[in-house]
């Protein structure tokens, strides 16, 4: 029988050891595309076009109070799981 070594968890350049997004990401704004409101995670489409996931936890305020269209400013940081993932997600008046 093999003996399984348990080797820690690495976490990559833009995430801190506990596997979450790093803060300080690239700064953007852009419009909400779409809520999946059931899963708590949408998209938001960037000023250069790119559609970019965000989940509820990445929101600063409230995220029932986010809909599609509304203008969001965001930090954009490279994501293990999801790719490119925006945080600190917040609204701003249009």
């Amino acid at each position: 029988m093999k003996k399984r070594i348990n080797q820690p968890k690495t976490a990559t350049p833009a995430m801190n050891v506990s596997g979450k997004p790093k803060e300080g990401g690239q700064p953007t704004t852009g419009r909400i595309v779409r809520i999946i409101r059931g899963q708590n995670h949408g998209f938001i489409r960037t000023l250069d076009g790119r559609e970019v996931f965000f989940h509820r936890a990445d929101v600063t305020g409230k995220f029932i109070d986010l809909e599609p269209d509304d203008a969001v400013a965001c930090e954009l940081v490279e994501d293990r799981i999801s790719g490119v993932r925006a945080v600190l997600v917040r609204k701003i008046s249009k």
